[in-house]
């Protein structure tokens, strides 16, 4: 993410976009790691994941301050929106690692000092639903990455049965609470914290939503083949007094101006329904 590349947007946008594809690398390796961890890691193995999680904060720190430095240049049509697509995506990544951090790490650490072992029923429940939300993330990114809108859509229609898996992991749990297993109501505590896979296939989904929206944004005919046709809009600056919001580059507290209403040095008004996206926290 060399500075050169920014009087050049589209040049830099490229180098953006190979930067993301590093961090979904790392978030489908935390992903994939997460839940095995979890279950049997030991101290050093969980102490690993949480520093790939650091790693990614790093990059994700990188990436957006470099974005937000290329929307003060001027851009026109559909860069502006290419921006805006880029810190919605790189913000969902870095929402996984924190899932997988905050979730499979803290609970790997809970296990180490209660001792609760799953059983082997309720450790392929949660295998399955590990395997399904890992494949759904490298589909979206791989999507994003490719401009598949088919993959895209396949992750978003992904919900009802990934939900099914959810109940059915969920649903087995509440049956050992009320049988009175020994130990069951910890092992309860850390399965559900274990439902965090969902919020990683809610993450996956929101990165082929955003493809499928900025698709439509280009001036394409919703569903319709890429390629159908932008045609490019000079930009005009923006008064410089032009009110701005702030947009989250991590949850530590980094923050990127961007100007609402008006794009100064841009030329795009910004839809507030993807500014929201860009500054996701997820609850």
């Amino acid at each position: 993410l060399d500075a050169v590349y920014l009087e050049h947007p589209a040049i830099a946008l490229d180098r953006v976009k190979l930067e993301l594809g590093r961090l979904a690398g790392l978030a489908e390796s935390m992903v994939a790691r997460g839940l095995p961890t979890a279950l049997s890691g030991n101290e050093a193995e969980l102490g690993a994941l949480r520093e790939h999680n650091n790693d990614m904060d790093e990059l994700h720190g990188a990436i957006v301050n470099y974005l937000g430095q290329l929307s003060k240049e001027v851009l026109v049509e559909p860069l502006p929106r290419r921006v805006q697509e880029y810190f919605g995506v790189a913000n969902y990544l870095e929402n996984v690692g924190d899932t997988v951090d905050a979730g499979f790490v803290s609970r790997g650490y809970r296990r180490l000092e209660t001792g609760v072992a799953f059983d082997e029923e309720t450790r392929r429940q949660l295998e399955a639903l590990a395997a399904q939300a890992t494949c759904l993330l490298a589909k979206a990114t791989a999507a994003f990455r490719e401009r598949d809108l088919e993959a895209a859509r396949q992750v978003i229609a992904s919900s009802p049965s990934f939900n099914r898996l959810v109940a059915e992991a969920r649903n087995r749990i509440s049956r050992l609470v009320a049988d009175g297993r020994e130990r069951a109501l910890v092992r309860y505590r850390l399965a559900i914290d274990h439902t965090e896979l969902k919020r990683i296939q809610t993450l996956a989904r929101r990165i082929a939503e955003m493809l499928i929206e900025t698709h439509d944004e280009d001036g394409h005919t919703p569903g319709g083949a890429v390629g159908s046709g932008w045609q490019p809009t000079p930009s005009r600056a923006a008064p410089r007094s032009a009110p701005s919001t702030t947009v989250s580059g991590s949850p530590t507290g980094s923050a990127i101006q961007q100007p609402v209403g008006q794009a100064s040095h841009t030329g795009a008004t910004l839809n507030p329904r993807r500014t929201a996206s860009i500054a996701l926290s997820i609850t």
